[in-house]
């Protein structure tokens, strides 16, 4: 589940109250051509390492870890015995649609040949294209804040790489304007996981992957 932290952070950023929120990542960023790369003064195009005192953070917040992790671990067992027998017909066919509506995505982010495209489409001089060269260079931290409000979209996160306290440390990294941008994917159905796309103007997209709780209802 989304931490409470990182919901209140996120409507702190935005001024309001999100229609949804969640952490992201991107995938492996690929190589452009060398005078696109040039021109763009060479920027990042990984994420940060991580610093010794960091994994000696997570060293010390480990057994917490470990004790959310065995909670959520029963939480979903007890889901995935008990719900398919508590959910009623139409909530059945909901989980059907949006099963089928997710194989469509799937469809949708393959070139000819069945060949994935895994972060962008392609088109280096495109908005989708351009953000990515300066993704990693607005901060060093493998995980973006995505935030959704009624007329633009957020990306925040810590200006450099953390281990510990993002939700806390995140700053407003790009803002994209409804007219400039619009997110698909879990956001729109409310899933916890998978895969979601920023769509631009220019007909460009990059590809995200939730690695949080999505959940649009933002209670709690």
């Amino acid at each position: 589940m989304m931490s409470k932290r990182a919901r209140r952070t996120a409507a702190e950023l935005l001024g309001e109250r999100p229609v949804a929120v969640g952490w992201c990542k991107l995938g492996p960023i690929p190589k452009p051509p060398k005078d696109v790369y040039a021109a763009a003064g060479h920027p990042r195009l990984r994420p940060g390492r991580i610093r010794p005192l960091g994994i000696l953070g997570c060293i010390a917040v480990s057994p917490f870890l470990l004790i959310a992790i065995g909670y959520a671990a029963l939480e979903a067992a007890a889901e995935a015995v008990l719900g398919p027998l508590l959910r009623t017909k139409k909530e059945r066919q909901a989980l059907r649609d949006e099963k089928a509506r997710k194989e469509r995505l799937r469809r949708d982010t393959e070139l000819p040949g069945n060949r994935p495209v895994e972060v962008f489409d392609g088109d280096w001089h495109a908005e989708a294209g351009r953000l990515l060269l300066r993704w990693y260079t607005q901060s060093s931290h493998p995980n973006r804040l995505v935030i959704l409000g009624p007329d633009r979209v957020l990306l925040a996160g810590p200006r450099r790489r953390v281990t510990v306290g993002q939700d806390k440390k995140a700053q407003i990294l790009d803002v994209l304007k409804a007219d400039q941008a619009v997110v698909d994917g879990p956001f729109r159905s409310g899933l916890a996981t998978g895969p979601l796309r920023i769509r631009f103007r220019d007909g460009s997209w990059l590809r995200l992957t939730a690695v949080e709780s999505v959940r649009d209802s933002l209670r709690g």
